[in-house]
């Protein structure tokens, strides 16, 4: 399989497995995070750490392929994103200013050239990181640590925002009340955006569309699942949904009638477990290997992601942020009008139109 194509395989497959994840372990709750921020940690990660540490990420990042480059790949995807006014990436590492003179110089170069990011040396963690989140996320999410944290003397920083309006702007009457049902069966009536779209997506799970932002580069698509009131369904059908696949697969439709909540959703997760789960254990005990990035001994204390969008007439505004602290270790057919009504629980993605890659994925199980 072409390289190219592979790792666009590889980051769904990750999207996918988190989806599958949430909708488990959230049952009924909103869901939305960014694959890209988290990824991009994980790159980070991989190259602040060497030995076993490093392979257990790099063999997850690559999935065991014999040629490493899905990190490489990644960061070339985020460099031709970059050329979007409505999306912004940015990395840093921030160290205890106390340790700073342990961070090696080659780690430091890395994080500039490869990453396009900053290191920046502190004396009050925890107020000093919330203030690069903050600003690298216009606000929307202003802190990520707190003072269970003050003793960390490292932390990696992934920051994604986006922020665009609609190509076609909903007028006043476009806009007005309807039913939503969410995953508990309960009814509430809330604002709905109505409109006519060009593009139709159907396959054997889900029915959706999408809907082009202004001079992005990028389009909103929401699925709605075929089968209501079927969380079983809903995890079958994420786990052999590719989102770019989905995405690519959409087609011109006419006369296709759509409508959707206004809606938002957050999250805050811990992401530890998760690791585990997929064989990455060693970063977080004391034979963790941090020497490309410091001389003295460290580990990792936890992996935590927070995500936030909100949707309506105007436009669309998401930014998620993926932090790890590192402490001191020891040793179809379209004749016919088609309509797609998003009043119950729905798939949704921020794609990115060249690569057809979900930037931001969620399930909006409430509004």
């Amino acid at each position: 399989m072409n390289p190219y194509i592979s790792n666009i395989k590889r980051y769904n497959a990750f999207t996918s497995h988190l989806l599958r994840r949430y909708i488990k372990n959230k049952k009924g709750e909103n869901v939305i995070f960014s694959p890209l921020s988290i990824l991009t940690l994980f790159s980070m990660a991989s190259d602040a750490t060497a030995g076993e540490t490093s392979a257990e990420i790099k063999n997850f990042l690559d999935d065991g392929a014999a040629a490493p480059d899905f990190a490489a790949w990644l960061l070339g995807i985020q460099k031709r994103m970059a050329s979007s006014h409505a999306i912004s990436i940015a990395n840093a590492v921030c160290v205890q200013k106390r340790i700073s003179e342990s961070i090696r110089p080659e780690f430091i170069e890395k994080v500039r050239n490869d990453y396009a990011g900053e290191l920046f040396a502190s004396e009050d963690m925890v107020a000093d990181v919330n203030t690069w989140v903050k600003k690298k996320t216009d606000g929307m999410i202003d802190q990520i640590a707190d003072e269970s944290m003050k003793n960390m003397l490292a932390c990696l920083l992934n920051a994604v925002s986006f922020e665009a309006k609609w190509r076609e702007e909903y007028e006043d009457d476009d806009v007005y009340d309807d039913e939503f049902t969410d995953a508990d069966g309960n009814v509430k009536e809330v604002p709905f955006l109505h409109s006519k779209e060009q593009y139709y997506i159907e396959d054997d799970s889900f029915t959706g569309f999408t809907r082009p932002y202004k001079d992005a580069g990028f389009d909103f698509m929401a699925c709605l699942p075929k089968k209501k009131k079927s969380w079983r369904f809903l995890v079958s059908a994420v786990k052999g949904t590719d989102l770019t696949d989905l995405y690519q697969s959409r087609t011109d439709q006419y006369n296709l009638s759509v409508s959707m909540p206004e809606f938002e959703s957050a999250l805050n997760d811990d992401l530890t477990a998760f690791c585990g789960d997929v064989g990455i254990g060693q970063i977080f005990t004391e034979k963790a290997d941090f020497a490309p990035m410091s001389s003295i001994w460290l580990k990792a204390d936890a992996i935590i992601h927070q995500a936030k969008i909100e949707v309506n007439r105007q436009g669309t505004k998401a930014s998620a942020v993926s932090e790890m602290g590192v402490e001191l270790g020891c040793v179809p057919n379209f004749d016919r009008i088609k309509h797609v009504e998003l009043n119950r629980p729905f798939l949704y993605a921020i794609v990115h139109e060249k690569t057809g890659l979900p930037v931001f994925t969620g399930i909006q199980n409430r509004v």
